[in-house]
């Protein structure tokens, strides 16, 4: 319930101004009585689904509804875990111990702020507690992803020209072995002995395999950095 008291404004004798003031506070009664505690943990929201910076401050809100007849004070923590599935936090839920009356709905924050370098998609599940007769307990989780997209922008401008130096690379190499195998004296003569002008197989160029394993890989993250920037910028 909520307590008031007041003091009346005095009469003026003169022109003026009096005043008055009325002090209010609350306060919580339990009788005896048959109590029910009961509530509903909504979802576990984050101001951003992905955010951009490598350190990110992440806002996490917890939505409590207070489905009962007595006062519940809940309290938890949020576990974040990487996509490997490493524990990287644990945050504590209403600290305070604030309290949600009867039929009220009541947020309850945390924030993350890590002190180290983070990316790619992180979990955080919530578990609150609730309850003095009988401790219960909800679980609520969500996901979010961390991607720092001025890094990823400039790896992707390094992945680039890498591969443009790469391709380059190849082709000249190419082009000098194309050389070294057309004057060779010894496959000139097979040619002219009647292969047509084509060369062994022993003596056509050869691309070499490092490069080509290098130019793969150098392909494939570009193309996966490609889909992560479409798909969350």
């Amino acid at each position: 319930g909520v307590w008031f008291a007041t003091r009346e404004a005095p009469d003026a004798d003169v022109q003026g101004a009096v005043l008055a003031f009325q002090v209010g506070t609350a306060f919580n009664l339990r009788v005896s009585g048959i109590a029910k505690e009961d509530a509903f943990v909504g979802p576990i929201k984050t101001d951003k689904s992905v955010y951009k910076t490598s350190k990110p401050t992440v806002n996490f809100g917890i939505d409590f509804e207070n489905l009962g007849n007595v006062l519940l004070r809940p309290q938890g923590a949020i576990t974040i875990s990487s996509i490997s599935g490493d524990k990287v936090a644990n945050i504590l839920v209403n600290e305070k111990e604030s309290a949600a009356f009867p039929g009220q709905v009541r947020t309850y924050d945390a924030v993350w702020q890590p002190d180290e370098f983070t990316f790619g998609r992180y979990q955080a599940v919530a578990s609150i507690v609730y309850g003095i007769e009988a401790r219960r307990t909800e679980t609520v989780t969500t996901m979010f992803w961390v991607l720092p997209f001025k890094l990823i922008f400039g790896l992707l401008g390094l992945l680039i020209a890498v591969f443009i130096g790469g391709y380059i690379w190849l082709r000249v190499a190419v082009q000098r072995r194309v050389r070294e195998v057309l004057g060779n004296t010894e496959a000139m003569n097979r040619a002219k002995s009647g292969v047509s002008g084509a060369l062994p197989p022993d003596m056509a160029p050869q691309i070499p395999r490092g490069a080509l394993i290098t130019v793969s890989a150098l392909l494939t993250l570009f193309i996966f950095l490609l889909v992560l920037i479409f798909l969350f910028a």
